[in-house]
């Protein structure tokens, strides 16, 4: 943990627990708390202890990046869903602001399971690849969403496919300065924190449903979706803190 990190760890503390009882009020306000089931809550819990964990080692100005970039990201995909009708939220009509202060604390679970654990132990391994795998392995995943569409095709449109396009852009060009255990630490992370937090979101607890997949979340959104975000995100962030983009790895 950096040593500079230390005079940021209060403001980071209020930070994350405003963050949470900003989601909370808003869980409220568009009636969604009624639809949680005790493991979507005890997932909720456990996300924010973790970003509590991430405030502790962190500069306050990649914080607040990492928060903004993922709410905006999610706030544009969340929209461009939802109206395509690739899903729907089933709180207040029309209302969808707490799914995205949910998605930002899965972002930055994403990040400090990434940073803390699993990056650190691939390091470890002593693998080592020329990046230009990374943007190779970029580029699979890309073409595994499109491939994986499969009865969404019919609905997405110009837009949907504008913004991953958007996405693959950013993480292709961040791909080639990612060192590549880096890469395959947010990769993996993104995978892992993205399927329980989309089942339980969706298959659980009923808080948004997807149009063609009644029991478990789509390929395309856990396959590629999912690690184009979060490598958006992480690139992002790192751009408007003045940060390295291998920093805290």
């Amino acid at each position: 943990m950096p040593e500079t990190n230390r005079a940021d760890r209060p403001a980071n503390y209020i930070t994350v627990i405003l963050l949470a009882a900003t989601a909370a009020f808003t869980a409220y306000q568009e009636r969604y708390i009624t639809l949680m089931t005790p493991p979507f809550l005890a997932l909720f819990l456990a996300g924010t202890g973790i970003s509590i964990w991430l405030a502790s080692g962190i500069s306050s100005r990649r914080l607040i990046s990492l928060v903004l970039s993922i709410f905006m990201i999610e706030y544009f995909k969340e929209a461009i869903g939802v109206r395509a009708g690739l899903w729907s939220y089933n709180g207040n009509p029309g209302q969808f602001i707490f799914g995205i202060w949910s998605w930002v604390f899965a972002g930055l679970t994403t990040y400090t399971l990434a940073t803390r654990i699993v990056i650190p132990g691939i390091r470890k391994l002593g693998l080592r690849l020329p990046r230009l795998m990374n943007s190779l392995m970029l580029s699979l995943l890309f073409a595994s969403l499109l491939i994986s569409l499969g009865p969404y095709r019919a609905d997405a449109g110009s837009l949907f496919y504008a913004f991953y396009i958007i996405l693959f852009s950013v993480g292709l060009f961040a791909s080639f300065r990612l060192e590549t255990h880096v890469f395959l630490g947010l990769v993996l992370m993104a995978w892992f924190v993205g399927y329980p937090s989309e089942y339980l979101g969706a298959i659980n607890s009923g808080l948004w449903t997807f149009s063609h997949s009644p029991d478990n979340p789509p390929l395309f959104l856990l396959l590629g979706c999912w690690p184009l975000e979060i490598m958006a995100q992480y690139s992002l962030s790192a751009y408007l803190a003045g940060e390295h983009l291998n920093e805290y790895t």
